[in-house]
């Protein structure tokens, strides 16, 4: 990934899960980095890794438009990953005036930036599987979007506004917006409050229960550099032909696989844990999901490298290395054993 070389790469969220990991990554390919979050949160993989050693971060609300585009604007990226973004299903419920103001006006102000600039840019907008219509089959890009929750619906506002910007502004231009929706993402560092990998890792800790809400659902799980990787292949492919791929690319695996399956492969390799099912619901979340990858396999060439047991044993072993000194060693030796199995793939 030459490409990435003394690019200017700007990561809005560089302090949450994906962010941080994608930060990493691009310092590791000699990208020049900034990152924009609105907090650092307690033992995340930003802190963890004390990555404000490795790139420029400002801390601002997206939502503030003339401060979000100010740092925009002194540091003229070529490539945006826009990550920033109120995540979680729960705390939708909970402050949906936060989750809507964050995810569609806080896109919406990057996206009228780029109505301003003379330059190239190209704009990754990362979206989310939850978008979709709920249904029993693999989903497609092309498929309806009409989430039953604020998260996936505030997400699905920001895609169909994405979209909308691109064909009424930049069609025939040399600014590319390309929308990722991908799965259920694991991988060490991910400490979200209601997140199932983060509960485990918790409960498994302090010697505590396990509590499963929902056995049976399924989900497209898979680690977090076979996802990273697919956003890479498709900013590069952007930056070169904004034309031909802004486009919405779905990034999943080929299966989909239980709660209870990820419970166990997780207990199999820490070594011990145990669990309960609880029948308390709290919010309503869809009890299939899969995704068509199809497209992205056809048009980037792209494909999970790593099986469902894999990505559970790397996540285990991400986890397990925090608890040594050097863990931003332990990420940079991940994603660069990573890349050599790209290169045998």
């Amino acid at each position: 990934m030459n490409f990435y070389s003394n690019k200017k790469v700007l990561i809005t969220g560089d302090t949450g899960f994906k962010g941080s990991w994608l930060g990493i990554w691009l310092s590791i390919l000699n990208a020049k980095v900034k990152g924009i979050s609105n907090k650092i949160y307690k033992n995340s993989n930003y802190q963890i890794c004390k990555l404000d050693k490795l790139w420029e971060h400002k801390e601002l609300d997206i939502r503030d438009n003339s401060k979000f585009i100010k740092e925009i604007d002194n540091f003229k990226p070529d490539i945006i990953f826009h990550l920033a973004a109120q995540s979680l299903v729960y705390k939708a419920k909970q402050n949906p005036r936060y989750t809507i103001e964050t995810n569609i006006l806080g896109t919406f102000n990057l996206l009228n930036y780029l109505r301003k600039i003379d330059y190239k840019i190209s704009l990754i907008i990362v979206s989310s599987d939850k978008v979709y219509k709920e249904k029993k089959n693999s989903c497609k890009e092309n498929d309806l979007l009409g989430a039953s929750e604020l998260y996936g619906a505030s997400k699905g506002c920001a895609d169909i506004i994405s979209q909308a910007f691109y064909n009424t502004f930049f069609k025939r231009t040399n600014i590319g917006i390309a929308i990722s929706r991908a799965g259920n993402i694991i991988g060490g560092g991910d400490y979200s409050k209601n997140r199932l990998v983060s509960d485990i890792v918790s409960s498994i800790r302090k010697n505590r229960t396990i509590i499963i809400r929902n056995p049976e659902f399924t989900r497209p799980w898979q680690y977090i550099l076979d996802v990273l990787n697919g956003y890479l292949i498709l900013a590069e492919n952007l930056y070169n032909d904004p034309n031909k791929y802004s486009d919405i690319f779905n990034f999943g695996p080929d299966k989909s696989y239980k709660v209870i399956d990820l419970v166990n492969k997780f207990i199999q390799f820490w070594g011990y844990g145990r669990y309960i099912i609880s029948n308390k619901q709290n919010f309503h979340e869809n009890d299939k999901l899969s995704l068509n990858s199809k497209k992205a396999l056809e048009k980037l060439n792209w494909k999970n490298i790593l099986n469902f047991e894999e990505s559970v044993k790397l996540t285990v072993e991400d986890y397990k290395s925090e608890e040594s000194n050097n863990v931003l060693e332990n990420r940079i030796y991940r994603i660069k054993s990573f890349q050599k199995s790209l290169k045998q793939n």
